[in-house]
């Protein structure tokens, strides 16, 4: 408890000397240390670096090259620096600032609404400079109550909300009694709530970015209940100070849960469209996609049938468990892709090199793209995945890299060659290779198999619509396929046939 006051305090501290400081500095000054700041942070935020590549991946990776996808997180970061510069500035911030460097589109829907005595909801999301655009709402004459989540820190927590309280908005901590919002709506008055964070897996889910994602449907319900339209609020930076605040057409009041979902699935696209025109202005530092029930898993095939027999065995034992915990069949999709190496020494290399590598965007792809196919790497570059399984000593460097660039779960077969097992999230290793005692590795009396009563029974059905079964017990023949040292032709099988036969009626 006193650690924490200590950490408020001297935050508390640094946020008022800055903001004294930013207040007196030029605008377009300010906004180049907090662009500095920006790309500070993209380097030493190590965690949510990677959160934020991931998310652009699972949203961009069909069409934006890595280096692409790589340059818009270090922007996302940099337009957040100058984000926070502009909320230290807050003070400073008055309608003569506003007139100079905010364009408002669409003002006339906010007063259609309004003339109607109904209430107003301004939904926007971490989009742009979120916080100007209720300074912004306030200081054009339409103050408004803004429903912001408690800060941690108490005094920073204060500041900020001072800085708003300022400017004519009223803010009302989330979780606080909504009798008062209620009144404040019904009256006719004006809310402004962010809604685009996860809320939970109990929560509303809506499609976003092609996946189902968890949505708060607060402002939705409030919308019903008081019969407040929704207006759909985006501040955009066009450069430097320089903001444009669109308004969408407003959201009428739905009617029962049916029309809260059609409304919150089309705030969903609008936000989507918006954040698609701008992707570095949307703040993809948090894990949107952590309450999704839908998971990718990708295998990767060294084109040897039993290891891609085995990592199909592993994907039915994620589906099986996922269906235990409520997902349905749907929520677990598969995907194959055929590794490929340039070169035999290519792929020794790739092995080799792949941990040292692996920490770094950058050479984690030039090593990709230089060691395998091209196709390959092309497969690779397009998909997203969650999870990714492989099975065999050509392959795990590949799950190595693939599953990072992903910051996704990873799980090899066997044990591996070259690549250490406990850099994988799951190994799964038979006890004659004398797995490491580690809590990420599984021991197997035998190779993991997809074989199971269900499915014997299952092909023993499918087999007899074909063959006819006499009284008498009968003989199943399990063949295996070719490996480096034979090749099973048909005149060996024959003889093998024959042999058991003439073993059976001996």
């Amino acid at each position: 408890m006193k650690k924490r006051f200590l950490e408020d305090y001297i935050l508390y501290a640094i946020a008022k000397s800055f903001s004294l400081f930013l207040s007196i500095v030029p605008v377009g000054a300010a906004l180049v240390i907090g662009r500095v700041f920006g790309r500070i942070a993209y380097y030493v935020n190590v965690k949510r670096s990677k959160v934020a590549y991931a998310n652009m991946r699972s949203a961009f990776s069909a069409h934006k090259e890595p280096s692409q996808i790589r340059r818009m997180v270090k922007d996302v970061y940099i337009n957040f620096g100058q984000v926070l510069v502009e909320v230290l500035r807050i003070p400073v911030v008055d309608k003569r600032y506003i007139e100079k460097y905010v364009k408002v589109e669409n003002r006339k829907y906010i007063d259609e609404v309004l003339s109607h005595n109904k209430g107003l909801i301004f939904l926007t999301g971490h989009y742009g400079n979120w916080e100007m655009l209720s300074i912004t709402s306030a200081l054009k004459g339409y103050p408004l109550l803004v429903l912001a989540r408690e800060q941690k820190m108490k005094r920073l927590n204060d500041t900020l909300n001072s800085f708003r309280e300022s400017k004519g908005c009223k803010v009302v901590n989330k979780g606080m009694a909504t009798r008062g919002i209620y009144d404040h709506l019904n009256k006719g008055g004006i809310l402004g709530i962010l809604s685009d964070q996860d809320a939970g897996k109990k929560a509303s889910f809506v499609e976003f970015f092609g996946r189902p994602t968890s949505t708060p449907k607060g402002a939705f319900a409030l919308s019903r209940k008081t019969k407040a339209s929704i207006i759909p609020a985006f501040m955009i930076r066009e450069k430097g100070p320089y903001h444009r605040l669109l308004l969408e057409r407003p959201i009428e009041p739905p009617v029962d849960e049916v029309g809260e979902r059609k409304a919150m699935q089309h705030f969903a696209s609008l936000l989507e469209k918006n954040i698609s025109e701008h992707p570095p202005q949307w703040l993809w530092l948090h894990k949107r996609w952590k309450s999704t029930p839908l998971r990718t898993v990708v295998i990767l095939s060294d084109g040897k049938k039993g290891h891609v027999n085995q990592s199909i065995a592993v994907y039915n034992k994620i589906k099986k468990c996922r269906s235990l915990c409520g997902y349905g069949d749907k929520d677990t999709k598969l995907t194959v892709i055929e590794v490929g190496h340039k070169t035999a020494i290519r792929r020794v290399w790739l092995s080799l090199a792949s941990r040292a590598v692996a920490g770094c965007g950058i050479l984690r792809n030039q090593l990709l793209k230089s060691c395998l196919s091209s196709v390959t790497y092309a497969d690779l570059k397009k998909k997203y995945a969650d999870i990714v399984i492989s099975c065999g000593a050509t392959t795990e460097a590949v799950n190595l890299l693939f599953s990072r660039e992903n910051n996704a779960r990873s799980v090899v077969i066997m044990k591996p060659s070259t690549v250490q097992s406990k850099l994988f999230d799951l190994a799964i290793i038979p006890e004659h290779d004398n797995p490491p005692a580690r809590n990420n590795v599984v021991a197997t009396n035998g190779t993991v198999s997809f074989i199971t009563p269900e499915r014997l029974q299952d092909d023993f059905r499918s087999l007899r619509q074909h063959v006819e079964f006499s009284d008498r017990p009968n003989i199943g023949l399990l063949i295996g396929g070719d490996n480096r040292d034979y090749t099973l032709d048909s005149a060996l099988i024959k003889a093998v046939l024959e042999g058991v036969r003439s073993a059976a009626f001996e």
